[in-house]
Parts: C-alpha cells; sequence; structure tokens
C-alpha cells in the first residue's frame, strides 16, 4: 500500500469522506460494501474474524468476507518445528465435513552483502511465515494445527476489496491533482484484520 502525504498550508477539501478511486474521466468509486448492488440478505458489509478459541493443538475461528475480494489470504506466523494444517467447513469449528485448504510457507531468502554487514537487521530463521488463499466472499469456519508446540503466533486476513460496479461523476478534477492521478492499486482497496489471539478463549 502507498500512502501520499501533501502538507499545505491551503484547506483541501476532498470531494468525498469514504475511500474512493478516481478514473481520468472524473469518475469515482467507491469499496464494494459500501456500494452493493445485491439483496440485504446477500451483502457483507466488513471483514470479520470471530468466534477465536485456542485448542490444545492450535485454535479454530470464525470468518465473514465481503464480496468482490481480490487477491483473499490468510497469512500467518510462528515459531516451531513439524507441519501445520488448515481446514474449512461450513459447520462450527470446521470438525466435521471439512476440507484441507492447501498453505504455501515463505521462505526467507539469502541475504545480500549489505545485510550480512547489518545482521541485526536479518529475519529470525526460526520465525516461520505462511499463506493460504481463501473464498473471494463468503462466511466459513477455519480451524488451524500445528503438529508441534508453538509460539509466537500471529494471523492475519488481508486481501483487496474490488471497486463498486456504479460511478460517480464529477465536474471538476480531484484537487491537487489536475494534471496526474496518484497510482492506484488495480485490485481495488486494501483491507486486512489481525485474529485477536490474545483474547481468545481456552
Amino acid at each position: 500500500e502507498v500512502k501520499i502525504l501533501i502538507f499545505s498550508n491551503k484547506k483541501i477539501e476532498l470531494p468525498y469522506t469514504e475511500p474512493f478511486q478516481v478514473s481520468g474521466e472524473n469518475d469515482y468509486r467507491f469499496p464494494s460494501s459500501l456500494r452493493p448492488q445485491v439483496g440485504e440478505i446477500y451483502q457483507i458489509p466488513e471483514l470479520v474474524l470471530s468466534n477465536v478459541k485456542r485448542t490444545e493443538k492450535g485454535c479454530n475461528f470464525k470468518i465473514r468476507v465481503p464480496y468482490r475480494m481480490r487477491g483473499f489470504e490468510i497469512q500467518f506466523k510462528f515459531t516451531g518445528p513439524g507441519n501445520v494444517r488448515l481446514y474449512s467447513s461450513r459447520y462450527e469449528d470446521a470438525t466435521h465435513s471439512n476440507y484441507a485448504i492447501p498453505l504455501t510457507e515463505i521462505k526467507c531468502g539469502d541475504p545480500g552483502h549489505g545485510e550480512k554487514k547489518n545482521p541485526g537487521i536479518s529475519p529470525n530463521p526460526a520465525i516461520r511465515y505462511f499463506s493460504a488463499p481463501m473464498p473471494q466472499g463468503g462466511e466459513c469456519y477455519l480451524r488451524l494445527e500445528f503438529e508441534n508446540e508453538f509460539s509466537d503466533f500471529e494471523l492475519w486476513a488481508a486481501g483487496y476489496e474490488a471497486p463498486s460496479r456504479e460511478k460517480t461523476h464529477c465536474d471538476k478534477p480531484l484537487p491537487l491533482f489536475e494534471k496526474d492521478l496518484p497510482y492506484q492499486h488495480p485490485y481495488g482497496f486494501p483491507l486486512s484484520r489481525k485474529l485477536q489471539w490474545e483474547e481468545a478463549a481456552q
């Protein structure tokens, strides 16, 4: 994610307080959940991780994902040996009628010449990083199981919410960007939530 900071003594009024993307024709689009085009029963207004429970082998939790997400993943890290597995189900705690989601372990690259001279900034080789693809919208239960004891656990759900299909036209260009617009991510609006592991019930 790239953010632009503009320092000015002039008051700048943006056309909308909500997140938006704008095209060269001054057409504004918003996160799909803010401009839904489906019935209320199908709408999921925000990304939520809930029903978090610690287990002997890991944790269970529920996830609700806004529709029209792109590149949506579960990303987590931990310290410990052995295998790890992630299961998904439509039933609570993902203990019945579940299936295993493929996991990708993200290895640390070899340090470059400069990094070898500064070992304090090198990644900790004991920490392991994983990612798993997730459905681009909807609701399910997940169960994460570790083969051995683990520590330093942290989990995020992250992706991009697609821009709304409908657009709003403005007669005036975006303030401060009359000539050139800033780069806007082609996937849409970044969206992420952290699993509240420390507060999870045991």
